[in-house]
């Protein structure tokens, strides 16, 4: 799963009524990496072979213990799509919340709150759980304080695709396949723009590239490992899959 950073112009001073007093990160390593997300929404790509997720840290950064809470919120949710999550303690990754749990309410709320001292992270884990759904989610997720007021956001825009028969739906082809270091899409009818995912067997997107109204686009992958992949064309402009096939690599 690949994931993209919009960024969201917030005064958290006017929004959340005070200073911020905590960061938002992606986890790499068991440790926080990049910028603070907080106040952006992350993009969560996912293939249609597995539920997809993604992990944020929660730091402190005041030099006391804040008790923390978690509200999620539906802004959007494709039509046959569920969501769960864990939210706790880093190192013991806490209390896992059911999709029976969570999918069916709108805020959920966690019964579970977080102590976070100035030398430990807490850690969320959002789970989208695709099912027959074809499409596009947002959930919110609001950090709180011991008021149960919201100090602090990251939402998280999940887009799933199941796999198509490519042949019979889509004038497009992709070869050789398998392939040694680069792959050729071929389009008999082109658009302005397609985008191109190749996603690895965990859902993960492993490359990714804007491809500009071409009938014949070469790409190298060289960059990549052997094995087997997923590789999905989307129309941007229309938010929809119109192509999918599984690559090989050797």
């Amino acid at each position: 799963m690949k994931y993209t950073i919009t960024s969201i112009l917030i005064c958290f001073c006017s929004l959340f009524g005070g200073a911020q007093s905590i960061a938002i990160y992606h986890e790499y390593l068991g440790l926080p990496m990049d910028d603070d997300l907080s106040g952006t929404t992350v993009e969560v790509y996912c293939d249609g072979t597995s539920d997809c997720y993604f992990l944020f840290i929660i730091e402190n950064l005041t030099d006391e213990t804040i008790n923390i809470g978690l509200e999620r919120h539906k802004i959007v949710a494709a039509e046959g799509s569920e969501d769960y999550l864990s939210f706790g303690m880093f190192i013991d990754p806490s209390e896992s919340y059911s999709v029976e749990a969570v999918s069916p309410h709108d805020p959920f709320v966690p019964d579970l709150r977080v102590d976070l001292d100035t030398s430990s992270y807490g850690v969320l884990y959002p789970y989208y759980k695709i099912n027959t759904s074809i499409g596009c989610s947002q959930y919110r997720y609001y950090f709180t304080n011991e008021d149960n007021e919201p100090i602090d956001s990251v939402d998280v825009h999940f887009c799933s695709t199941l796999a198509i028969d490519e042949e019979a739906k889509s004038p497009i082809s992709i070869y050789p396949n398998p392939t040694q270091n680069q792959i050729t899409i071929e389009q008999s009818e082109t658009s302005s723009s397609t985008q191109l995912l190749i996603t690895d067997l965990a859902g993960k997107v492993v490359y990714k590239q804007l491809i500009q109204g071409q009938a014949k686009t070469t790409i190298d992958l060289s960059m990549l490992d052997k094995g087997l992949y997923s590789a999905t064309l989307f129309d941007p402009l229309q938010n929809e899959q119109i192509f999918n096939t599984k690559l090989v690599l050797e």
